[in-house]
């Protein structure tokens, strides 16, 4: 049996600025395998102004946001030469994607001989767009580190090509250590 493919909840909410009500609709659907919004808010003139889709969320005019993420593991990803590392468990950020905040946390300490960090892409931007050259000393165990993108245009990376998140060692390679990225970006019309 299969779900009714529309269903409409009415939410009233109070605005604070002029303390009037307005009318908010949220549709729902409820059908299994479903890959168009799941949810749509729209104004009380039929206007959507977010929508919820399966893997993202969107608002106004049909911007979505997305998170991508990657995990360096020492163990399966190896140290580097040193060199380029492009970690197993990761993401692919797509053309015209632009990457406007992110995060890295090192759940173990990141560990070589005074080596230094540069986080980046495979292609589409530097490999280290996302930060630049850190010492290892600064991934400490638990440590969370913002990338470069830090919410403002003047740091976010707009991708011209897709790629994987990379990290880049120099001076020697890592020999121990886990490394999770996590990068906040939406894609540009062009």
């Amino acid at each position: 049996m299969q779900a009714s493919r529309f269903t409409k909840l009415l939410i009233q909410a109070l605005r604070t600025d002029s303390n009037t009500k307005a009318s908010v609709a949220l549709t729902v659907k409820g059908v299994l395998g479903q890959t168009a919004d799941l949810a749509q808010y729209q104004d009380s003139t039929g206007a959507i102004f977010q929508r919820i889709g399966a893997s993202s969320t969107s608002f106004g005019t049909g911007l979505q946001f997305r998170m991508g993420r990657a995990k360096y593991d020492f163990a399966v990803d190896g140290g580097g030469a040193p060199g380029l590392i492009t970690p197993a468990t990761n993401c692919v950020i797509p053309d015209n994607a632009i990457i406007y905040g992110g995060l890295c946390n090192s759940t173990t300490a990141l560990v070589g001989s005074t080596t230094t960090i540069a986080i980046g892409t495979s292609a589409g931007s530097a490999a280290n767009s996302l930060k630049t050259a850190t010492a290892e000393a600064t991934y400490a165990a638990d440590a969370v580190l913002a990338l470069t993108p830090v919410m403002t245009a003047a740091t976010a990376v707009k991708m011209t090509a897709a790629g994987s998140i990379t990290i880049t060692t120099a001076t020697a390679a890592l020999t121990a250590g886990v490394l999770e990225i996590t990068v906040f970006y939406f894609v540009a019309a062009a």
